[in-house]
């Protein structure tokens, strides 16, 4: 009897257990592959705008905005970037190397190293300010847009959002 009440727990623990993890049980719909990039969008536009009671004619304006800056980003292969940036550095360690092991420190070569690091830093900070550029454009033309009512309620939230954050 014991044995039997025992398998009988068991089994209704495992069920619970089991339905518990099902996400058909839960009624989980999970989030769409495609466009995760845009999770925090809603109806494809930018958080918060959503609250602005927007014309439809102001959501395909915002919309074809957000497209069109897309489609102005050049199109970056991650994976070779990713590849291109492994070569670099291991290129780097190797020329570091070279001037550790040497009999004598080379001046001259490490100068040259550490002159073609800050071009590479001052290019990356170069296209960071552009890419920064290109997001302010854009975020000021999605603003123009909305008309002065909403662009007062938008800077409302914005406020009341920055507020909730400094508040210890």
């Amino acid at each position: 009897m014991k044995k039997i009440t025992t398998l009988a727990l068991a089994l209704l623990i495992g069920a619970n257990f089991a339905t518990a993890a099902d996400p058909v049980a839960r009624n989980y719909q999970g989030a769409p592959a495609q466009n995760h990039h845009q999770q925090g969008k809603r109806d494809g536009l930018p958080r918060g705008f959503e609250q602005l009671n927007l014309s439809e004619e102001q959501k395909a304006k915002i919309r074809a905005i957000a497209q069109s800056d897309r489609a102005a980003r050049p199109a970056t292969d991650k994976s070779a970037r990713r590849d291109a940036a492994k070569q670099k550095m291991q290129h780097r360690r190797e020329q570091e190397r070279r001037l550790l092991d040497a009999r004598h420190f080379d001046e001259q070569a490490a100068q040259k190293l550490i002159n073609e690091r800050q071009q590479e830093r001052l290019a990356m900070q170069q296209q960071h300010a552009e890419r920064e550029l290109q997001m302010l454009k854009k975020r000021h033309a999605i603003f123009q847009v909305l008309t002065p009512e909403q662009q007062r309620q938008y800077r409302q939230m914005q406020n009341e959002k920055a507020g909730k954050r400094s508040r210890p």
